[in-house]
C-alpha cells in the first residue's frame, strides 16, 4: 500500500520500486488505483516467459492453464479485459464492511465503473554485453478512483483497513455469457494473495518522480487530449 494525493497509473516506472528489484525478474503487477494511493501486488511470471516479443507458441501438449496464460499474454486489451477476473473472499471484517462486501465468486475486473488498463513493457538488453538489465513486466491497473460511487464505497472501507483480512485470487476465465468454442477456453490462476489488516497510517508514501519522467507523462496526457478534441 502506497499513499499519495493521486494514485499512480504506471507504477512500474516508480524509481523506488525499480531500486528495490522490481525488474530483476519478469513480473506481473496488479495496481489497484484508489482515492488515497495505490494497492499493489507483485506476481512472478512463469519460468517459460522471457519477453513480449517471443512468447512461446501454444502447443497441443500444453496443460490447460499454460494455454490460458499464453493466450492471455498474447491477446489484445479487449481479449484481456473480458477474461481477467478476481475472486475476493472477506475472511475478517467489521459488520459495516461485510454489508457491502461481494460474495466469493468470480468478478470481471473491467467494467465501465472500474476500467482496466494493461501495459506491457519489454525487457532491456545491454547492446554491448547482451545481458538483460531490466526484465519484462505487465502492469494490470484497475481504476477505482474515477467513479464517484466506487470512491464512496472505498471511503467507507478505508477507516477499517486495520481490522480487515481479505483473500484475493486473480484468474483467467472465459467471458460471462460465452458460448461455443469461447465458453470452452482454458482457465488459469494468475496468483493468490492476502490483504491482511493493513495499517493505513504507517504505509509508505511514494517519492516524487524524476522531472524527465513527469515531462514524458505530461506529453502523453497532452497527446491524448489532442486526439480527443
Amino acid at each position: 500500500m502506497f499513499l499519495g494525493d493521486f494514485p499512480e497509473k504506471e507504477i512500474w516506472k516508480q524509481p523506488l520500486l525499480l531500486k528495490n528489484g522490481l525488474r530483476d525478474t519478469p513480473t506481473l503487477i496488479g495496481n489497484m488505483m484508489i482515492p488515497h494511493g495505490n494497492l499493489v501486488s507483485y506476481l512472478q511470471m512463469p519460468d517459460w516467459f522471457d519477453d513480449w516479443d517471443n512468447i512461446p507458441k501454444e502447443t497441443e501438449d500444453d496443460p490447460p492453464d499454460i494455454k490460458a496464460f499464453k493466450r492471455f499474454f498474447a491477446g489484445d486489451l479487449e481479449y484481456q479485459r473480458r477474461r481477467a477476473k478476481i475472486i475476493p473472499m472477506v475472511v475478517k471484517a467489521p459488520t459495516v464492511v461485510k454489508m457491502i462486501s461481494p460474495n466469493p465468486s468470480e468478478m470481471t475486473m473491467h467494467t465501465p465503473r472500474h476500467p482496466v488498463s494493461i501495459k506491457k513493457v519489454n525487457k532491456v538488453v545491454d547492446p554491448v554485453t547482451g545481458k538483460t538489465t531490466a526484465a519484462a513486466v505487465m502492469e494490470v491497473g484497475v481504476d477505482f478512483y474515477t467513479s464517484a460511487a466506487i470512491a464512496r464505497i472505498i471511503n467507507i472501507v478505508m477507516p477499517h483497513l486495520g481490522s480487515i483480512t481479505i483473500d484475493v485470487a486473480m484468474v483467467i476465465h472465459p467471458p460471462w455469457g460465452a458460448t461455443g468454442a469461447e465458453a470452452e477456453e482454458p482457465s488459469a490462476c494468475l496468483g493468490v494473495w492476502r490483504i491482511d489488516q493493513v495499517d493505513f497510517l504507517s504505509c509508505a508514501q511514494l517519492p516524487e518522480k524524476p522531472i524527465e519522467v513527469v515531462e514524458e507523462e505530461i506529453k502523453d496526457i497532452m497527446k491524448s487530449l489532442a486526439m480527443g478534441s
